[in-house]
């Protein structure tokens, strides 16, 4: 009886999906193109170069229309409606985040169906999204460090090294003959997975460009943040002395190593790392790993702000069979399609590509997948 229940409620579920997505089986695989695109959402609108109240040069915020260019060229929406989220970084209203500057744009292949009237193709609601992100001077995958970043300065953890090295061993094997099969096809680039997105970063030497704090750096920058958290009244008076007093414990317990780089136990930094009960320094048996404090270059800051891009990343979603249409064809589109060795000359080495347009790598693949799919009505 239970069994049949659960079948009747799996059943009127999927029913009533479908009826409020009408037409979204059909559609996801299909051949949608990019004629029915989503409005542009994001902090640019338009060419302005001002953002936020932050000023960007004209090339920086052409780049966006540049990227969107590229990917076009390189990818079909097939089983998705397209968004462009056109973006200047960093996206802050208030200025409180210091990050470099940078600018591109990330594409939104949302699920799809048609609207009332059956002709017109809407995002499904609710609908998942695979998504291409193309972008200057942004890292993924960092955890930044609450209460410690402020509008003049950001600290961060990171689950990679600077070379984009995993920090278990294990890990870093398992992923290897992935990551081995991804260079084979885009080149010898620094890349890494956030979960399931693959990050292609293209940078000289790759190498990012990061510096790593001591032990002491992360005592004197918590020391400041439980201050300001407590300004802010965002703890107790019995919190701001016990976070102040086991800074003071850690620095006389850690005193002969006080410039070692700093790797704490926890992924998210902040002043609740500064509990009695915790010596963010040390392995606990629950850790698989330390993790690493980062802050960035501080130089890249003023080089961000002009024309030439510091790095570039490119992330979009690993698939294989079991994924939807829509997320294998962003895959093998980015994998064997896009072309990052003249995204890299372009930027990196110009006069290998001077007077030369971006072209997709396999113009043929684009084709075929146009003709695999039926266009929809």
């Amino acid at each position: 009886m239970k069994s049949i229940l659960l079948i009747l409620t799996l059943f009127i579920g999927t029913y009533s999906f479908s009826q409020s997505n009408p037409g979204m089986k059909e559609l996801r695989e299909q051949n949608i193109g990019w004629a029915p695109a989503m409005a542009p959402k994001g902090n640019v609108t338009g060419k302005a170069t001002t953002v936020q109240g932050r000023t960007y040069t004209q090339y920086q915020i052409g780049l966006i229309d540049t990227f969107t260019a590229w990917i076009k060229q390189s990818y079909m929406p097939i089983g998705a409606l397209p968004q462009p989220e056109r973006l200047a970084l960093p996206d802050s209203k208030e200025n409180k985040i210091y990050l470099p500057y940078g600018s591109g744009v990330s594409m939104w292949m949302w699920d799809p169906c048609y609207d009332a009237s059956g002709k017109k193709i809407i995002k499904a609601e609710p609908a998942s999204a695979a998504q291409i992100t193309v972008l200057t001077n942004f890292i993924p995958g960092i955890s930044p460090a609450d209460w410690f970043n402020t509008p003049t300065q950001f600290f961060f953890t990171m689950y990679y090294d600077p070379e984009g090295t995993a920090l278990n061993e294990e890990d870093q094997r398992s992923m290897s003959p992935y990551i081995e099969k991804i260079k084979n096809q885009v080149g010898n680039y620094l890349i890494y997975f956030t979960g399931k997105r693959i990050n292609i970063i293209m940078i000289p030497g790759n190498k990012l460009p990061l510096v790593q704090l001591n032990k002491e750096e992360v005592l004197n920058q918590g020391t400041e943040a439980v201050k300001r958290a407590f300004s802010n009244k965002k703890m107790t008076q019995y919190q701001y002395d016990e976070y102040l007093s086991t800074i003071a414990l850690l620095r006389e317990k850690h005193k002969n190593t006080l410039q070692e780089k700093a790797f704490i136990n926890h992924e998210q930094l902040g002043i609740y790392s500064f509990s009695k009960s915790n010596d963010l320094f040390e392995k606990q048996p629950s850790n698989r790993y330390m993790f690493p404090v980062y802050k960035i270059e501080p130089d890249i800051y003023l080089k961000a702000r002009k024309d030439q891009p510091c790095w570039i990343s490119v992330s979009f979603p690993y698939a294989d069979e079991k994924n939807l249409t829509s997320e294998k064809e962003v895959y093998n589109a980015m994998l064997h399609n896009f072309n990052y060795e003249f995204v890299y000359n372009y930027f990196f080495d110009p006069e290998k590509v001077k007077g030369k347009e971006y072209a997709p790598l396999h113009p043929e693949l684009l084709r075929t997948t146009n003709e695999k799919y039926p266009k929809t009505r």
